[in-house]
This record gives C-alpha cells, structure tokens and sequence, in this order.
C-alpha cells in the first residue's frame, strides 16, 4: 500500500490511500509507511496537520520557551519570567532564559533582548542577577549618592565630602550633600551627620573641614555651649573672675 509522509496508518488490512490518516498538529512524518507520526521537539510547535518535516516545526519565538513536546500552537511557548529574557528562538527550558545582570531588573514577561531590562535608577544599586522590579535595587545609604544608573554594587555610592552631610537614603545628586551648618564642622566624608563645635568655641562659616575651623573665644570670654556660631556666644567672665587663656569653658 502506498502511503506518502506526512500521513500514517495504524491499522491493519487497508485498502485505499484514503484510509493514511493526516499527522495531527504537534506532530510530523518524514518517511512513508508508518503506523505513527513523530512529536515536534521541545522548543517547537506544529499548528498545521499533514507536515512531512521535522522542519515543519515551528520555532518559539525569542522571549520564549517551550519545555514539552508535540505542542500544537504558538501559544504553547511560555514567556521568560520576569527579571529574565531570551535572545535565541526554540528554546526548549526555563533555563534557557537568561538573568538580567547586576545593576538591572526587568519587571515584564517574555522580554527577548538584554536590552530589554531596565537599569536601577540614580540613587540606587543592585547587586544580584536576575531581579523583577524596581524596588529590588537598593538605595545608597545616608551620608552618600550616586548620580548615575544601573550600579551594581553599593561601594559605587559616592560620599558626601568632608564639610557637607546628607541625611536621606536613596540620593542622586551631590546636591543632595548639605553643608554644615555654622557652628558644625565634618572632617569626614560619608557622613549623615555634622559634628558640633566643642565647649569654648564657636563657628560663623558653614561647610567646615575641621575642629580648627571651631575659633577660640578671647581672653577674657568664655563659651559653655556646644555648637556656638559667633564670637558673641562667648560670654565675659563674671565680676572678680579673669581669663587670660583662649578655649575657657566655664566662668
């Protein structure tokens, strides 16, 4: 009996070319005679009866996958998770989609192209592979910026210079670095905070480097405060006392 690809007949004593059945959709047949078809290979799909070609599957399209044989319809390959993505056609595992790299996310299925995820916006970092939103990327911490995207790591948030402080995570400019405030000094960068003139003197410059910025109150004065911001904040001594040293800190 004569029976051309792409057909089969699974029984016996037949009479007539009629009775080779079509190969259904998922499935194929590249020789004759045969009691059965073949299943497309995972990462490809059939949606047409009678194919005689192994090449008559179809392949899923990038940003996808198909892990299961014999599917019948474009709809059978499934979308590459989120904070992944696939670059290649017939794909045949979830393995097969790639992470997104550090410093990016992707927050949408079936994405085909590293392009595709999103870098973690100024301000931020991220160090992990393979992240699904936004609020995955870290923010850098106080006393430091960054003023660029898609960091990948959090010794990338830059520091707030000596004189200066920032007070709030998750910044993206170095604007976001306040001077201190007269009566303060920072000698330090990466700092949330600006330290406090000690006992005995007094500041009246914002954006100090250093302790000796701190001026002495005169002979004669004396300052008992902390982050005084002027030479009148030093206090004469009292009636029947005299200072005849700088940095007095009680009368």
């Amino acid at each position: 009996m004569y029976k051309r690809q792409g057909l089969f007949n699974d029984q016996t004593a037949q009479d007539a070319s009629s009775d080779c059945k079509n190969c259904a959709v998922g499935l194929y047949q590249d020789l004759t005679s045969q009691a059965a078809c073949k299943n497309c290979a995972a990462g490809l799909y059939n949606d047409q009866v009678g194919q005689d070609a192994a090449s008559d599957c179809k392949n899923c399209a990038v940003g996808l996958y198909n892990d299961q044989t014999a599917q019948d319809a474009a709809s059978d390959c499934k979308a590459c998770p989120k904070g992944l993505y696939n670059d290649q056609v017939a794909q045949d595992a979830l393995a097969d989609c790639k992470h997104c790299p550090e410093g990016k996310y992707n927050d949408e299925l079936g994405q085909d192209a590293e392009s595709d995820c999103k870098s973690c916006p100024a301000g931020t970092f991220q160090g992990s592979t393979g992240q699904d939103s936004v609020e995955d990327c870290g923010n850098c911490g106080v006393g430091r910026f960054s003023d660029v995207t898609g960091e990948s790591d959090e010794a990338n948030c830059k520091a707030c210079p000596a004189g200066t402080f920032n007070d709030l995570s998750g910044q993206d400019s170095s604007d976001a670095c306040k001077h201190c405030a007269v009566g303060q000094y920072n000698d330090q960068g990466g700092q949330a905070a600006c330290k406090q003139c000690p006992t005995g003197r007094f500041n009246d410059q914002p954006a100090q480097t250093a302790a000796t910025d701190c001026k002495n109150c005169a002979a004669g004065l004396f300052n008992d405060q902390v982050g005084q911001d002027a030479a009148t904040d030093c206090k004469p001594c009292a009636v029947g006392l005299y200072k005849d040293l700088e940095v007095q800190y009680a009368a």
